[in-house]
């Protein structure tokens, strides 16, 4: 096992050399199957298994990044915790990034929390710099809403860089059998407040197509597949005037 993965994400840092920019495709933290990981995916895992994370712009080349989750489950299943590995490159601007995460779920309540340390590799004309991330998410079950908060803290370790402090918090409720509604932000310090809509429909619980938009009018499209133990998700943004964007996982469990 520590053979694979020492394998994977030689073969992410040397052929992907790595991202530091690419900002991640916004997602709902009180949406099911969710956690503070940074796949913000499996929020309780009924198995264990690898998530596969790859993302970039549709209208270039030179911002990509990939990654790689592996997620362990206690036998009780309240117990997640895994390794997460990720590689990624924006601009000629390269980086690298490890990190552990767990999950302890409290009936009702799910407290998630992830540390990871980067290294960015901007090139011959700026200094290596390396940040330290610190996540922590809370997710607690109304009567028909699922809530949750996740607290986001970014650390350089060079007094130049600045630090990131952000709240993502989120609403889910599930309408009817096949419809699922989801309301959240993200509030930084630093940035503007950015507030998202969705709306998520599944046929036979094997297929999602989800629907996004921001208060920008920015739409995102997302699809979702799954085949026994292997699922898909597929996810596209749309930014008018902006380099549109993808992103994908497959997990195999």
């Amino acid at each position: 096992m520590r053979v694979l993965l020492s394998c994977l994400f030689l073969g992410c840092s040397l052929a992907v050399q790595a991202q530091f920019s690419l900002n991640p495709v916004p997602t709902n933290p009180a949406e099911p199957n969710r956690c503070v990981a940074a796949s913000n995916r499996g929020l309780i895992q009924t198995d264990p298994g690898f998530l596969i994370r790859t993302s970039g712009l549709i209208s270039g080349f030179d911002a990509y990044s990939c990654g790689l989750d592996w997620i362990q489950v206690e036998a009780s299943q309240t117990w997640n915790y895994g390794l997460q590995l990720h590689a990624s490159q924006v601009a000629g601007i390269s980086s690298a990034q490890g990190g552990l995460f767990a999950v302890k779920k409290w009936k009702p309540f799910s407290l998630a929390m992830a540390m990871g340390y980067e290294m960015a590799f901007p090139g011959a004309d700026y200094p290596r710099y390396s940040l330290l991330h610190t996540n922590f998410q809370l997710s607690v079950p109304l009567q028909h809403w699922q809530f949750a908060a996740k607290l986001i803290l970014q650390v350089p370790l060079q007094h130049e860089q600045a630090s990131l402090k952000a709240l993502d918090i989120g609403l889910h409720r599930q309408v009817n059998e096949r419809t699922y509604l989801g309301l959240y932000t993200r509030q930084e310090l630093q940035a503007p407040s950015v507030y998202f809509f969705s709306i998520q429909r599944s046929w036979q619980q094997k297929t999602f197509l989800e629907l996004r938009i921001n208060q920008q009018a920015h739409l995102g499209v997302g699809i979702q597949w799954m085949r026994k133990k292997t699922q898909i998700r597929l996810f596209l943004q749309y930014k008018p005037f902006h380099l549109s964007r993808w992103q994908n996982e497959i997990l195999v469990a």
